[in-house]
């Protein structure tokens, strides 16, 4: 996180449009209600097929509606398949013997990280087909295929719960027409293709799951691949919803929970009393899914959106001069000074965004925003793997005063409103929550967050542990030695109000584990210009929880960030005072004085300034640019460090005057009551 210009309404909308938004908002469960029942209707009176919507782009044999790409190169199989049989065997476990197969569950997870498809190379995976596994950042689009497309794109698929289905190009051509006649009956969250390099004749593949069948045998390995594609379809750690019932013309929900058959329940005309009867309970079934998030007296998070596309080929402007280059050799190529060099084109993001970054990249990098064709926001700089949260935008620039921009640009949306519905939808659930806040009784602050000491709001409250829409983290935490604490800043609008903190942290915890492929949201703690103290990274916050917030010193360390872009700015004393608390209690529970030094082991990495295996000497309280080759926390707030470091040790001392003085009168109340029972 380096230089940004202070932008307080950058990207913000504007009141009015906001408030016709919301006067929407009360009429969309009616909207929905009729699309539903108009749908549902066409269905029962002509029968006809309720998903060529137009992202099926080759015949309904692929989808790309949900975040996949067909890879150049790589054919689509638009052949008609065999109708398969009826289902013999219905039990996994039974189906796979009957057909000889091998069924392996409960495979080592081998790790999610996103790869650079124009600089890594790909694993070595466990096993093959792979199972599992570092992958590139964009799926494979659910589809069949004719062509083997590189395992880093359908890894992917696999972590977003998909289920994929692989042949040997070598088997006869009928037996390759069954197998795509069980695809052609059940497409949703499935992928066909062939696999010229597997020790199968067939196989389907889960995450951490595998089928492999050394023959074909006929309906029974149809059995076992059906089996086997109903059992694990949608249970990848980052289930991502498929074309499956919410297409259907039952018009059923469940982001995340549609993987099931898509088959038309409808099978003779209907009477136009029980066509009025469905069309009753289908607009019942929509006001009841409309409204049902909302019903709750903790307020009403919308589910975050994550979407991405390449950066658009860009336009070089000038070349480095020698002084520059030298002064970035001496930075290893961290910062950002000198012209600009290259700048890409405006780009349309595929849906309004209120977060955005490059995935992945370290180096620093700078962003601008607009909306609507509107005014762009200021310029602002970004580094080490961190979004800049923009408000509502849904266009960006690019441009670097270093390296070449290449990689693909990565959005949060954290509102809800990434589509029109959508935000109708969200802000018909904001009013219905604050109308059942208000009947309760028990109004509760966007952030309040209880009586713990310090005062902060957890995971649940800002987001993290709602389903779909969360950021929970991808494994188990691990645990460290807290010798220092580390401030940063997130290179955030300043101007957000205190409702919007909560998305704010959802988002950038979202683009940490998605985009960068992290386990987690990289800081320990975030504090937002109201004062209010968020938990960050999972594993409690009274624990030394490992982050990734300062590389080469993370399992030595506690990250906080005032959310904000204090490179001019100067934070609040509000935000001032809960780094302060959160500084105090931190460190005053690790036993670490907040006035003296302390030395760290540096574990090396490219923005770490000592090498690796070399101890340096830091305060025990510092700005991440001391250690690391970044301007964070901004030059405005590192200016205040000093003063920080003296109030939290000034609040550690009181608070260990208060437990003495405590102390001293129980001692005393002890000796006199012994005195007075004498």
């Amino acid at each position: 996180m380096s230089r940004g210009e202070d932008e307080s309404e950058q990207g913000r909308p504007q009141a009015g449009a906001a408030g016709r938004r919301l006067a929407f908002g009360y009429v969309a469960a009616g909207i929905l209600a009729a699309v539903i029942v108009v749908r549902l209707v066409v269905a029962l009176a002509g029968g006809a097929d309720g998903g060529s919507d137009g992202a099926a782009a080759a015949g309904r044999n692929v989808d790309t509606r949900f975040g996949g790409e067909v890879p150049p190169g790589i054919r689509v199989d638009d052949r008609v398949g065999t109708p398969p049989p009826a289902v013999g065997i219905s039990d996994l476990d039974a189906a796979a013997e009957a057909a000889g197969c091998e069924l392996r569950l409960g495979l080592e997870d081998e790790g999610s990280a996103h790869l650079d498809p124009d600089e890594d190379e790909l694993p070595d995976y466990g096993t093959n087909p792979p199972a599992s596994g570092d992958h590139y950042p964009v799926p494979l689009a659910d589809g069949a295929f004719l062509d083997y497309p590189s395992p880093g794109s359908y890894v992917h698929s696999l972590e977003h719960g998909r289920v994929i289905i692989m042949y040997d190009p070598a088997v006869s051509e009928a037996d390759q027409l069954a197998l795509k006649g069980v695809f052609d009956a059940d497409r949703p969250g499935v992928d066909l293709l062939p696999n010229p390099g597997m020790p199968y004749e067939v196989a389907a593949v889960a995450w951490t799951r595998l089928l492999g069948c050394d023959a074909y045998a006929g309906a029974a390995t149809l059995d076992a691949v059906r089996d086997f594609r109903d059992a694990y379809r949608g249970r990848g750690p980052e289930a991502v919803p498929s074309r499956s019932d919410i297409a259907c013309r039952t018009g059923s929900p469940g982001p995340g929970r549609c993987f099931r058959s898509c088959k038309d329940p409808f099978t003779h005309p209907m009477s136009s009393r029980r066509i009025l009867l469905a069309s009753v309970l289908a607009l019942a079934g929509a006001l009841v899914w409309a409204v049902a998030p909302a019903l709750s007296t903790l307020p009403y998070r919308p589910a975050a959106a994550d979407f991405s596309q390449p950066v658009p080929p860009v336009k070089r402007l000038s070349t480095a001069t020698p002084a520059t280059l030298e002064r970035a050799a001496g930075r290893g190529g961290y910062g950002a000074e000198g012209p600009v060099l290259y700048r890409s084109a405006p780009v349309a993001a595929p849906h309004r965004f209120y977060l955005v970054g490059i995935a992945g990249r370290m180096h620093a990098f700078e962003l601008r925003v607009r909306e609507s064709g509107g005014e762009w926001s200021r310029w602002v700089e970004t580094d080490n793997g961190d979004p800049v949260y923009t408000g509502g935008s849904d266009e960006v620039q690019v441009r670097s005063r270093g390296r070449p921009i290449r990689g693909r640009l990565h959005y949060v949306n954290v509102s809800g409103d990434a589509t029109f519905a959508g935000g109708l939808v969200n802000d018909l659930r904001g009013a219905v929550n604050s109308a059942v806040v208000t009947l309760a009784g028990a109004a509760v602050p966007a952030a309040s967050a209880g009586t713990r000491e310090p005062d902060w709001i957890t995971r649940r409250e800002w987001g993290a542990k709602q389903d779909p829409g969360g950021c929970e983290p991808r494994q188990r935490p691990q645990m460290g030695r807290v010798k220092a604490g580390v401030i940063h800043h997130t290179v955030s609008v300043n101007g957000y109000d205190e409702a919007e903190a909560p998305g704010i942290v959802l988002g950038i915890c979202r683009f940490h584990r998605n985009g960068n492929g992290w386990n987690d949201i990289g800081y320990n703690a975030l504090v937002d210009r109201f004062g209010n103290v968020y938990q960050g990274r999972a594993g409690g916050m009274a624990r030394p929880v490992v982050g990734a917030q300062a590389e080469g010193i993370n399992s030595q360390t506690t990250g906080v960030a005032a959310i904000g872009d204090f490179t001019g700015a100067r934070p609040s004393r509000k935000l001032r005072r809960g780094l302060i608390r959160y500084l105090a209690w931190k460190l005053e529970l690790a036993g670490v004085p907040a006035h003296g030094s302390t030395h760290l082991l540096s574990d090396g990495g490219p923005s770490q300034r000592t090498p690796k295996g070399e101890r340096m000497k830091v305060k025990t309280i510092f700005y991440h640019g001391v250690t690391n080759y970044t301007a964070c926390a901004g030059a405005a707030l590192n200016r205040l460090v000093p003063r920080i470091r003296r109030e939290v040790a000034r609040k550690i001392d009181g608070n260990l005057r208060r437990r003495h003085s405590r102390d001293r009168r129980s001692r005393h109340r002890r000796a006199h009551g012994g005195i007075r029972a004498s």
